[in-house]
Order: C-alpha cells, then sequence, then structure tokens
C-alpha cells in the first residue's frame, strides 16, 4: 500500500502589536534611539533563526534585525510567540513619515544575509504585510 504524507506548510505572520492604525507620530530626537513593542504571532516556523525583522525607512533604506532567541516564546512546535523592541533612529525630518515594519523568513544562512544590504532582499519570503508607524525624528534643542 501507498502511503502519501503531505509536509507542505505555509509559513505565516501576524503581527498583533502595534497595529499601525494610530495618527500620532512617536516623536524622539533624531540620531537617538526609538524603541517600539512588537508583539507577532508565527505559525508553521520549524527554524526560527531564520525570522528577522524587516524596518523600512521613507528614504528606501532597509534594515533587517535578528532577534535574540530570548524574544520568542514556544506556543507548540511549529507555533512561536515574538516578544521584542525595534529599535528605530534616522536623523532629522521634516514632518511625520511612516515607517513599515514586517517579519521576514531568511532562506540564506546567517554569513551569507549579513554580508551586504543588496543580498539581503534577495533571500527572503515576507511572512506578512507591514505595519505602518508614524515617527517623526526631531532636531535637538539648544539652551
Amino acid at each position: 500500500m501507498l502511503s502519501l504524507q503531505n509536509h507542505v506548510r505555509q509559513v505565516s505572520a501576524k503581527i498583533i502589536e502595534p497595529c499601525g492604525t494610530s495618527d500620532n507620530a512617536l516623536k524622539f530626537t533624531a540620531g537617538l534611539v526609538q524603541a517600539v513593542h512588537l508583539d507577532a504571532l508565527l505559525e508553521n516556523v520549524v527554524n526560527t533563526d531564520c525570522v528577522r525583522l524587516k524596518v523600512k525607512y521613507p528614504d528606501t533604506r532597509t534594515e533587517q534585525i535578528i532577534p535574540r532567541v530570548t524574544d520568542f516564546r514556544k506556543l507548540s512546535p511549529l507555533r512561536h510567540r515574538l516578544v521584542t523592541n525595534v529599535n528605530l533612529s534616522h536623523g532629522v525630518w521634516t514632518e511625520a513619515c511612516p515607517v513599515e515594519i514586517s517579519l521576514i523568513l531568511s532562506l540564506l544562512d546567517t554569513e551569507e544575509t549579513s554580508r551586504t544590504a543588496a543580498k539581503q532582499s534577495e533571500g527572503c519570503v515576507e511572512l506578512c504585510t507591514p505595519v505602518k508607524i508614524l515617527i517623526s525624528p526631531t532636531a535637538t534643542r539648544k539652551t
């Protein structure tokens, strides 16, 4: 008798927080760091070492952040919860602009992924739609 087992699963993620619906911009001093709390649910992820946070700024600069291993909570063998802070930093802007935060799955080795920014976008799969957060880096006040 022939037995077929289906091991194909759709990997996905849902960002619970921030929800991205706020019109209030996060204001912080340009050049310093603003932490944004992130809470996400990952489905059908076998290896959490391949999960990355993708931050896309309005000037088309993109960063990939590797979450700490301790930020993941294992809910079941293929279900994980990611609770972490995303550190945002940028120069001065004239007005509030949206920054996109999303979760991606890196298909390359960690060594290959960290080489260049151009290579980073090649071997990645988006796990969810990006959440947009308004930020407003302001100039330092002189007294």
